[in-house]
């Protein structure tokens, strides 16, 4: 379980590697809002390309977009690129994009299989 943490100027990229938990995901994505710069953000992107994403249950995907729903309310045009390869992976990102659009979350959201197309997108109309 490994991640590193790049904060570039308009946005946040997570680049993860081996086996990633829910508890590393969480992590993270608190260190995000207790930092002051995620109030400039405009785009995270999370690349689980070289990762293993173990169990995460439906509540806590929900937990996920509940969170981040909260967040949409400063953060309003927030880009949300998730780099996945596997089909768990895919099949998660999915999941939390559905839930986030049922709590109706202005975020954009997008699943890419690499991160080149996953940086166009969240360039574009930056």
């Amino acid at each position: 379980m490994a991640h590193e943490t790049f904060w570039e100027e308009r946005g946040i990229y997570w680049k993860f590697s081996g086996d990633v938990s829910y508890e590393e995901i969480a992590a993270i994505n608190q260190e995000f809002y207790d930092d002051g710069r995620s109030d400039k953000m405009r785009y995270q992107i999370t690349d689980f390309s070289d990762a293993e994403i173990g169990d995460i249950s439906e509540k806590q995907l929900l937990i996920f977009a509940a969170l981040d729903f909260g967040a949409s309310h400063s953060l309003p045009q927030m880009k949300q690129a998730i780099v996945a390869n596997s089909q768990k992976a895919t099949a998660l990102a999915q999941r939390y994009i559905e839930l986030s659009i049922q709590l109706k979350s202005p975020w954009k959201f997008r699943i890419f299989s690499n991160i080149g197309a996953a940086r166009a997108w969240v360039d574009d109309k930056l």
